[in-house]
């Protein structure tokens, strides 16, 4: 058996660039080929939301992983019309834990339609790229 590589991002403030640096060390390992999920047997889903199909992204890619992909669109011009917790809805997806990223009222109609545990990604859009500026930073309830 493989040893297994834990990577953690942490800083006691928002806006310090962990969720980029997250989501490119993940996206690198999966062009290299790693698939710890999958490799442990697990099932891994993945829904996506666009406002068109002509945005749509990465799905081919996750795919190509062996996840299965749902994609809503907001005008319905690919898979599920409507947001992602349609997709979610209509395709009567199981999960047990769930990662999400996206506009805020995205990430509150999520967790409004499930009450599973989950990691969200809080960071705004970010004005200077990699936040120093703590443009993207949110305020959150302790």
């Amino acid at each position: 058996m493989s040893k297994t590589q834990v990577i953690a991002f942490a800083n006691n403030k928002g806006g310090s660039g962990k969720t980029t640096s997250c989501s490119n060390i993940g996206c690198a390992l999966s062009m290299m080929g790693k698939k710890v999920l999958l490799a442990a047997g697990r099932k891994v889903s993945v829904v996506l939301g666009f406002n068109t199909a002509a945005e749509v992204f990465y799905a081919e890619e996750f795919r190509a992983l062996g996840a299965d992909v749902y994609v809503s669109t907001a005008d319905g011009s690919m898979g599920v019309k409507g947001f992602v917790t349609d997709a979610i809805r209509e395709a009567a997806i199981d999960f047990d834990y769930f990662y999400s990223c996206g506009p805020m009222p995205m990430l509150k109609a999520l967790c409004g339609c499930t009450d599973k545990p989950g990691e969200l990604s809080f960071e705004e859009r970010m004005g200077c790229g990699f936040g120093a500026c703590m443009g993207c930073s949110c305020k959150t309830l302790t």
